[in-house]
């Protein structure tokens, strides 16, 4: 069975209101589970279900940026660093890269795809 891990900042006597249907009830009394309906199953009726808001993942990229900025900072030490050991980066591997970084700096949050409904976000191109 799985556990919850919770806060100590949480309450333990707090109530926790679920509005069911009494089939559900009986169901839950009976087996002692709660059943929770998988997140696919509201893609029609509401297709925004567990979507982040956009506040906060523009609040998030706003964060990232200056990570951003690193990331393009490392590629450039990595380029040259493999140029030092003669082991220049090939064009594939290079063109990919830029991509990727371009793609970055449009939008710092698609490093929290995981975040999000991924195949509604912009991918980052390999």
């Amino acid at each position: 069975m799985l556990g919850v891990a919770t806060s100590a900042a949480l309450d333990r006597n707090t109530s926790l209101w679920r509005y069911m249907s009494l089939d559900k009830l009986v169901d839950l009394l009976s087996t002692s589970e709660l059943h929770f309906t998988p997140l696919a199953s509201f893609a029609k009726s509401d297709p925004f279900e567990g979507f982040l808001p956009a506040v906060a993942l523009q609040a998030d990229a706003a964060l990232l940026r200056p990570f951003v900025q690193n990331v393009e900072r490392a590629f450039e030490l990595t380029k040259e660093q493999r140029k030092k050991a003669g082991l220049r980066l090939t064009d594939e591997e290079t063109a990919v890269i830029q991509r990727n970084l371009e793609a970055l700096r449009r939008d710092p949050g698609l490093y929290h795809v995981s975040m999000a409904k991924a195949d509604l976000l912009p991918k980052i191109r390999t």
